[in-house]
């Protein structure tokens, strides 16, 4: 079974041909430092940032990351995901 952080990472690489390597890089590489929560944080914010679209089932997922790691992200983000999904 992947830890959490190993399923972030996983999860993180979708987005490698819609985020820049250095911003997914840079999100990703809290895991290793053992900051998922930071790690889910930054990467929501490079998506917010950048008004980069999602799809129902990856807004599901950050949903669920945001709920296994015990809420991190502010509702606000959340939110303006919702208004990303595609």
């Amino acid at each position: 079974m992947m830890s959490i952080g190993e399923e972030l990472n996983e999860f993180g690489m979708c987005f490698n041909d819609r985020l820049s390597e250095t911003n997914l890089k840079f999100a990703l590489n809290y895991i290793g430092l053992s900051e998922v929560p930071l790690a889910l944080e930054t990467l929501c914010d490079y998506l917010c940032e950048g008004d980069i679209p999602v799809t129902e089932e990856e807004y599901k997922r950050i949903a669920y990351f945001d709920q296994a790691l015990k809420y991190p992200l502010d509702k606000r983000v959340m939110r303006y995901l919702q208004d990303l999904i595609l």
